[in-house]
């Protein structure tokens, strides 16, 4: 599966709508500053395609946007026979669906659901889980160089993982614990065995146990026989304290019922005697009503001459109320007349106002003078006076904004000459643009130049290190007589002379790589001097750039103000022409009409209080005339409130001796009542003397002691005790006859709790062997299982390095860590590790074996992807690596059916502006602070980019 389109919508800083068009074949490069969206891009495929939990959808939206986020990916089969859309949109709940695009257009749903479409993709869409996906569609440095900067355990350890032999390590790990956990178990349970078994005899303590419970069986029956006995006393002796109970309750009750009939006859004792009491007290109650008959006798008379005076009272109180509501009158019009006044007081107002004041004559009559005051304030036009105010004051800020316009458009005017003489002095040496190609020019000569000397340079040290082996062979004589170059046998001296002209070799050698060093330095210097020169120009231009835009932008602003300045002109004369000015207005003239609104908005301010005024003073007027009328006609009254007052005392007494006379007739009615309960009385204490008398002889005839029921208690207590001791004795033998059975059952359950632990102690010693066993297995089948991966891998690597290499290189191979062996030719024995060769070879080499471990990945796959992210692999690269390693990578995408699009994610210059690539796509930030996606053309200007 190949890319063919991208569209995002609001995902992380890609806000708003992106649509990219993806060559279907192409090394495509993806430039941008360092925090813009390069890699963000590329995750939203990923969310897209898996929606991985790594990526939170609080993430996914742009910051502070609460709008919805779509993300499509359409992908085609590297033959074009099929074309399918995913669709990821993060609404309040999320939702995603693949169609499948037919010949025809038509659209096709294949499935719908955030995990139906990820397990869909996962399973036949593209075939790989998200892991083995982003191990094939990411490439970063660390990978990029998996194969060949990794120590060999590192190499392993990361090549497993993608390969997914890191599984059968962590299933090894996890059985390697579990033997060691049994291995310990099983060594517990032993060591717990012999510890608690040492020093036991369990036959004797059984023995020992069985004798003691016989024992204590037989004196388990003997005890019953007591227990028996001692119940039966127990039940005589208890019969004999119920027989002598019966005896003392009759005993009681006869005493009961004599204490009973005492206390009534005391209780009519005291009745008799309250009756006494309370006849004495009716005769005492006959003698004060004699007493109070007179005073009660005069009661009608004084009330009806009450009567009389209570109207000459209400009379009186009237006349009161309307002395107090005439000077409340006078007193409430006083301060009316004093708040008029401050009003009048703090309003000051010009001479046309006649009559603007409060004079004695308003004192008198204020109702006169409120409506007087009233009509000056009716008669002032304040909306006419507050219009002239804002005519005036429209004027004056009309002629501001006239002079500010005019005073900004000469400061445009000056500020765009400025701006234009700048630009001619930046240009006066031409365009800074036009000097771009010569220096680009030069630089790609200079880095040819040194291309040149580097390979010359690593050739001459490979020539060295090869003349000082040979060198040292010779003079160890690892040789023997024969010749190392021609193999004919030495002469004498033979071995000297060739010692000397390798000597004379290395000195040569040594001789041009010090000038090859000198001419290198050189060509760095030249090439740091035209990168400082480039950069400089770069620097005008920007300059430039900015000046002409500013240029651009001048045009409009001095339009705009211009237009501001006109319009300013005509609002300047529309307001004149309103207040009637020819010229703006003075302060002097707007400090006047202002003085003259204030002092109307004071008069209208009045308005409200003087209405109330005039309402309270008509209330008041009428008030005082309806008080004073109705004092007139009340006329004169003659009332005495002291001689009142006594004649109330007196009827008052009057009133209590009738209340009284009344009381003691209904108490001296009770007396033919109380004479009647007094004869009662006296016969029913009689009756009780009598019963109390034959109670007394029934009692005596008993003759109950209470010493015999205490006799008799005494004997059941004493039974009781030895019914105790014999119940006592019988459950303490058969707790001691309990206690030994369970003892004698402790004694079988350790010995069986002990044999258990023996028989699981085993089974843990046979489970640890079968673990180890296991252990040893998973290894073997580790290796087995990368023994059949590294063929592959090796057939995958070689094939990729015959095509980077031109066919230098055909056969690769990997060891037991995954290390690279490069064979040259098709001599077996010739094979080197990747590490001995130079940078370039190197490089290509290890990338070739990192595509060939995503495809083998991606081989696995339903449909593999055919596409490649590279994510800033080349940082850590000098400029002649990168060259390098870009040619390789531009080789790929035309070359390998599997690869048809590489992406290539950096901001080193060299790397943007390199002729390999066939589109760029630049990544920047806009003014609002969202990511935008540029795609250019291959060639674009360097200032573009």
């Amino acid at each position: 599966m190949i890319l063919t389109r991208i569209q995002i919508e609001n995902y992380k800083q890609y806000q708003g709508n992106h649509d990219i068009d993806v060559p279907a074949q192409a090394t495509i490069g993806v430039i941008g500053e360092n925090g813009s969206g390069k890699t963000t891009l590329f995750e939203a495929i990923e969310w897209c395609l898996y929606s991985p939990r790594a990526i939170s959808p609080s993430d996914v939206r742009p910051r502070g946007y609460t709008g919805h986020t779509t993300v499509t990916v359409h992908l085609e089969s590297v033959d074009g026979s099929q074309q399918f859309i995913v669709e990821r949109v993060l609404k309040r709940a999320p939702s995603a669906t693949i169609y499948r695009v037919h010949a025809s257009g038509d659209m096709e749903k294949v499935v719908d659901g955030t995990r139906q479409v990820s397990d869909y993709v996962a399973t036949k869409l593209i075939g790989l889980s998200h892991t083995a996906f982003t191990a094939t569609f990411f490439t970063r440095q660390k990978e990029l160089h998996l194969f060949g900067d990794q120590t060999p355990g590192k190499r392993r350890e990361e090549v497993g993982r993608l390969l997914g032999l890191e599984t059968i390590r962590t299933a090894q790990k996890s059985i390697i614990a579990d033997r060691s956990k049994a291995v310990a178990e099983a060594r517990a349970m032993l060591a717990q065995y012999e510890r608690e078994a040492q020093g036991r005899n369990f036959d004797a303590e059984l023995g020992t146990a069985r004798a003691a419970i016989a024992e204590r069986t037989a004196q388990l029956a003997s005890d019953a026989a007591a227990v028996t006995m001692s119940q039966d006393a127990c039940t005589h002796a208890e019969t004999t304290v119920g027989m002598s109970q019966d005896r003392r309750d009759r005993d009681g009750a006869f005493g009961q019922d004599m204490r009973h009939r005492d206390q009534e006859r005391q209780g009519f004792d005291q009745r008799l005697r309250r009756i006494t009491s309370e006849l004495g007290l009716l005769d005492q109650r006959a003698s004060e009503r004699a007493s109070l008959a007179p005073v009660a006798e005069t009661l009608e008379a004084l009330r009806r001459e009450i009567v009389l005076l209570e109207q000459e009272r209400i009379r009186f109180e009237q006349g009161k109320e309307l002395d107090r509501t005439l000077r409340e009158c006078g007193e409430r019009q006083r301060e009316v007349n004093g708040a008029v006044r401050d009003v009048i007081s703090q309003v000051i107002v010009s001479n046309a106002f006649t009559g603007w004041l409060w004079s004695t004559d308003d004192t008198l009559n204020p109702v006169a003078g409120v409506r007087r005051l009233l009509s000056i304030v009716e008669s002032v036009d304040l909306p006419e006076a507050e219009s002239n105010e804002r005519r005036l004051q429209a004027a004056r800020k009309a002629a501001a904004d006239h002079i500010n316009a005019l005073a900004t458009l000469d400061r445009y005017k000056q500020a765009r000459a400025d701006l234009v003489k700048d630009e001619q002095q930046v240009i006066v040496e031409g365009e800074p643009r036009d000097r771009i190609p010569t220096i680009d020019r030069e630089r790609e000569r200079l880095l040819h130049d040194r291309t040149v000397l580097h390979a010359k340079r690593t050739s001459l040290e490979a020539d060295r290190d090869k003349s000082r082996l040979i060198l040292k062979n010779l003079e160890e004589q690892h040789f023997g007589d024969d010749c190392p170059t021609c193999g004919r046998p030495f002469s004498e001296g033979d071995a000297e002379i060739v010692a000397a002209a390798v000597h004379q070799r290395i000195d040569g050698i040594a001789v041009e790589i010090k000038d090859i060093a000198r001419d290198a330095t050189a060509v760095n210097s030249a090439i740091d001097e035209l990168d400082q020169r480039r950069k400089t120009v770069f620097t005008e231009i920007d300059a430039l750039e900015s000046l002409r835009k500013r240029i651009q932008k001048s045009v409009s602003f001095l339009e705009a103000q211009q237009e501001t300045t006109d319009v300013a002109t005509r609002v300047l004369e529309q307001a004149l022409a309103e207040s009637g000015f020819s010229s703006p207005p003075t302060n002097d003239h707007i400090a006047s009409a202002e003085r003259a609104t204030r002092q109307l908005r004071a008069l209208v301010s009045t308005r409200s209080s003087l209405r109330a005024s005039m309402t309270t003073l008509e209330q008041l007027e009428s008030r005082h005339r309806s008080a004073t009328q109705q004092r007139h006609e009340l006329g004169t009254v003659s009332f005495d409130p002291v001689a009142f007052q006594k004649l109330q005392a007196t009827c008052q007494a009057a009133d209590r001796a009738h209340s009284a006379i009344g009381q003691i007739d209904k108490d001296l009615a009770r007396r033919p009542e109380l004479e009647s309960e007094l004869v009662i009385a006296t016969g029913r204490i009689s009756e009780l003397e009598k019963a109390i008398r034959l109670l007394s002889e029934q009692r005596t005839v008993l003759g109950f002691q209470p010493s015999e029921l205490a006799h008799a208690q005494q004997e059941l207590q004493a039974a009781r005790a030895r019914e105790r001791d014999a119940v006592a004795r019988f459950h303490r033998t058969t707790t001691s006859l309990r206690e030994t059975e369970l003892q004698r059952d402790s004694i079988v359950k350790e010995l069986e709790r002990l044999d258990r632990l023996a028989k699981v102690a085993d089974a843990k010693r046979s489970e640890a062997d079968h673990l180890e066993f296991m252990a040893k297995e998973f290894t073997e089948f580790e290796r087995f299982a990368a023994s059949r991966k590294r063929p592959i891998l090796a057939e995958y690597t070689s094939h990729l390095v015959q095509g980077i290499t031109g066919g230098k290189y055909d056969r690769v191979d990997f060891d037991q860590d995954f290390g690279i062996i490069v064979y040259d030719g098709d001599d077996m024995e010739s094979s080197y590790a990747v590490d001995t060769f130079s940078g370039g070879e190197r490089d290509a080499i290890t990338l070739a074996a990192r595509i060939a471990l995503s495809q083998m990945i991606g081989r696995q796959a339903a449909n593999p992807p055919g596409f490649l992210v590279l994510d800033e692999v080349f940082g850590s690269l000098d400029t002649d690596r990168r060259a390098h390693l870009l040619n390789m990578l531009g080789s790929i995408s035309g070359t390998f059916d599997e690869l048809r699009q590489v992406f290539i994610i950096s901001h080193v210059d060299d790397v943007r502006t390199s002729p390999v690539l066939d589109e760029l796509w630049r990544i920047e930030e806009t003014t609002d602070g969202s990511s935008a996606v540029t795609c250019l053309g291959p060639g674009a200007e360097i200032d573009t980019l």
